[in-house]
């Protein structure tokens, strides 16, 4: 069986994580994921919607996040926003050459400041079943990521997911996690990211993509 061909054919249904609930370091809110917390070139079919509720745990603290998307076609527009409302996310996310190359940018911004960023985002199939993304972006302030990501389809429906980020002061992380689709309209995402550099504890986050 082709994972990819299934994948890429009901790609519009099931679309994966959005970063909404990761660090910031200049990474772009509301769109949608390949992956984990990495971005891909894929933008929601145009009439489609996606609503996506996610839960972070990192030592005692805890939260929860939201995230709604809507696509019309090339281009793709979506808000993510915590549980109190505090801290909000607006991004846009445009397929520059399709399945391979797409341009995003977005704002995110609290009681207290904004921040503005844009970025670059490359998605490649390397084999059946295997995947990549890699993802870059920079803020006004000078703030800059960089993310790549892997992941493997061992069926259609289960994909496991490694993923490396850096930022800036080179604070770095590695995630790890799967995704499962129950069914074409449902994606589980299941992810721990661990940050070096600055001690902090590992993050883990748990979200569900459900499309309209």
């Amino acid at each position: 069986m082709n994972y990819l061909t299934t994948y890429y054919k009901t790609r519009p249904l099931i679309m994966l994580i959005s970063i909404a609930v990761a660090p910031g370091w200049g990474q772009i809110g509301g769109i949608s994921g390949g992956k984990l917390f990495t971005p891909d070139v894929f933008t929601l079919a145009k009439g489609a919607f996606e609503f996506e509720p996610a839960y972070e745990l990192q030592g005692a603290d805890r939260g929860l996040g939201f995230r709604f998307s809507a696509g019309f076609g090339k281009f793709e527009a979506g808000v993510s926003l915590d549980n109190a409302v505090d801290q909000q996310a607006i991004g846009l996310k445009y397929a520059l050459i399709p399945e391979r190359l797409a341009l995003t940018t977005g704002v995110d911004y609290d009681t207290t400041f904004h921040h503005y960023a844009a970025g670059i985002i490359y998605s490649r199939p390397i084999s059946d079943g295997l995947t990549t993304d890699l993802f870059a972006a920079a803020t006004l302030d000078k703030e800059w990521t960089v993310m790549a990501a892997v992941g493997y389809f061992v069926t259609d429906r289960f994909q496991p997911i490694v993923e490396m980020a850096v930022a800036g002061d080179l604070i770095s992380s590695v995630s790890y996690g799967f995704t499962y689709a129950p069914n074409e309209k449902v994606l589980v995402v299941i992810g721990v990211e661990q940050l070096f550099g600055n001690g902090e504890k590992p993050l883990m986050s748990v979200a569900f993509t459900f499309s309209m």
